[in-house]
């Protein structure tokens, strides 16, 4: 892509719009092609990639930028804080949408928080990867991933405790499931959970229809969209107070926040989620609403399509 934006046949009017890098590592290319058809650029950054002091490339290719953009408050609080030096820099927050279409709601088949769950397990079900390299310098716990799987599956086992049937579902892959599953296979937690590894998208959304809570206790969520997709299908949301997840999941309105690494916290969230049906009703309801009025892909496409316009205006 280097070598396209160097020697790629262009003139400014064939491109009229600013030149837009998604991810942080394209920020080289986005600052060649800017010059080249004289327009300006912006960067949007997401997470983790921009969670320390950058490399000379990225900084190189951040350093000329007219906007930065960025997909949570969280994000760019962390970012500033590791790079002092792009602290003149213009820049805006731009909260993600949901760009799986299957993962949207639909209102054919009604959304979850209107199952019948009375006399049921209650379904729990979370979404994430299972990579070694899930760590960030703020996270310093060596016994779990940054996204808390073993601290979801021991909150679970603490619900079960409390006689309450419950049934865990765990969708992602990656080089640190081995590890997770011989860890889960000699825990009494085990007779309840399922590791679904990765699925399709025609899968994912049918589990998100299928269970009555989604919760992901991670640390280090840059955004958290699976919180979004949640809310598409009617889900009340579990997350912890931590990263970008309490900018997506508003405690009491679209689901529950729990404190850090408490399992006894999390666990409670899951009790009072189990024993008060009409208080998983009215927080899918709310999430269900957060995301047609914010969330829903149409309207990330409003808020960019804002932003670059802000960009050219500059």
């Amino acid at each position: 892509m280097l070598l396209a934006a160097f020697f790629a046949r262009l003139s400014p009017q064939e491109m009229r719009p600013p030149v837009l890098a998604m991810h942080l590592g394209l920020s080289p290319v986005a600052r060649i092609l800017a010059r080249r058809v004289r327009r300006p650029y912006a960067v949007f950054l997401h997470g983790v990639e921009c969670w320390r002091p950058l490399r000379s490339r990225s900084r190189w290719g951040m350093q000329r930028a007219k906007f930065l953009f960025f997909n949570s408050f969280y994000t760019r609080e962390t970012f500033f804080r590791c790079n002092p030096w792009a602290a003149d820099h213009r820049n805006l927050v731009v909260p993600l949408g949901i760009p799986i279409p299957l993962l949207e709601s639909t209102g054919r088949s009604g959304p979850a928080f209107t199952r019948d769950t009375a006399g049921k397990p209650l379904r729990i079900l979370c979404v994430g990867r299972m990579s070694k390299a899930e760590f960030y310098k703020g996270f310093r716990d060596g016994g779990d991933l940054y996204k808390g799987f073993k601290l979801l599956i021991l909150a679970s086992g603490k619900v079960a405790s409390q006689g309450i049937p419950v049934k865990l579902e765990i969708v992602g892959d990656g080089d640190a499931r081995p590890e997770l599953e011989a860890w889960l296979k000699e825990r009494p937690e085990a007779r309840h959970v399922t590791l679904l590894g990765r699925v399709s998208d025609e899968r994912l959304a049918q589990a998100y229809r299928e269970n009555d809570v989604f919760s992901l206790p991670s640390e280090g969520e840059g955004f958290g969209l699976v919180f979004a997709e949640a809310m598409a299908q009617g889900l009340p949301s579990v997350c912890v107070a931590a990263g970008a997840a309490p900018e997506v999941v508003t405690h009491e309105l679209t689901g529950l926040v729990a404190r850090p690494r408490d399992v006894d916290d999390l666990a409670e969230k899951f009790v009072r989620l189990a024993r008060d049906p009409a208080l998983r009703c009215r927080l899918g309801a709310a999430g269900l609403d957060r995301y047609h009025n914010f969330y829903a892909y149409g309207k990330f496409l409003e808020r960019i399509n804002s932003a670059l316009t802000e960009l050219e205006s500059a």
